[in-house]
């Protein structure tokens, strides 16, 4: 593991100087693009995982692209997490959509549980079924630092046309769970794949972030 990636999550975690973070990230970026490797998340943005810090979590970068998002379908947006999700925007502007489930009256998901396999995500049905309905929407802008904390369902957008990115620290992970995920009601199961991005995305951020 890289001191720098150490260095950089301590100063996230910590909340410290923001335009420090910035330029920590850019110099870091610079010197190790040949390392970093990005693949397409099914709510198509693009991610890559810089390291794992141990007794702390993943770091990881986000990136929503403001020409091409590869959304896969069934878009299911709503989720949660079996971890704390601890962001700082980078650039851009992003809104964290908090929900609130329930057993009433109203339109149905059904829960499925996600399994990472062959290169992918594979949503298996459970026999819950749930209501949902907004709780609070928070717009977050560049050296914003938010978090969502394990098992909260939450959906996190950029509008279409927006670009966009964020350090991502998962920490306090449950490794007892499993992450859920609202989608049809219907009992099926879904296979999304995480291909390889082939876009030049730290070229593209590094011009992007200042």
């Amino acid at each position: 593991m890289d001191t720098e990636l150490k260095l950089l999550t301590n100063k996230l975690l910590k909340k410290e100087s923001p335009d420090q973070i910035v330029n920590d990230f850019k110099k870091y970026i610079n010197q190790n693009s040949d390392h970093i490797i990005f693949n397409w998340h099914p709510l198509g943005f693009v991610h890559s995982k810089l390291c794992n810090i141990p007794n702390i979590g993943d770091l990881r970068l986000h990136v929503w692209l403001d020409g091409f998002r590869s959304t896969q379908l069934p878009h299911m947006p709503i989720h949660d997490h079996i971890f704390n999700v601890n962001s700082f925007i980078l650039t851009g502007t992003v809104t964290n959509h908090i929900y609130e489930l329930g057993t009433d009256n109203g339109h149905k998901y059904r829960a499925f549980e996600a399994e990472y396999n062959n290169g992918g995500s594979l949503l298996i049905p459970t026999e819950v079924l749930l209501t949902c309905s907004l709780k609070s929407s928070t717009v977050h802008n560049k050296g914003d630092f938010y978090i969502v904390e394990k098992g909260i369902f939450h959906e996190t957008t950029v509008e279409e046309g927006n670009f966009a990115a964020t350090l991502v620290i998962a920490t306090e992970k449950d490794e007892t769970k499993q992450p859920k995920i609202l989608g049809p009601i219907k009992n099926d199961e879904y296979f999304y794949s995480r291909e390889k991005c082939n876009e030049p995305i730290l070229t593209i951020l590094n011009d992007r972030i200042y």
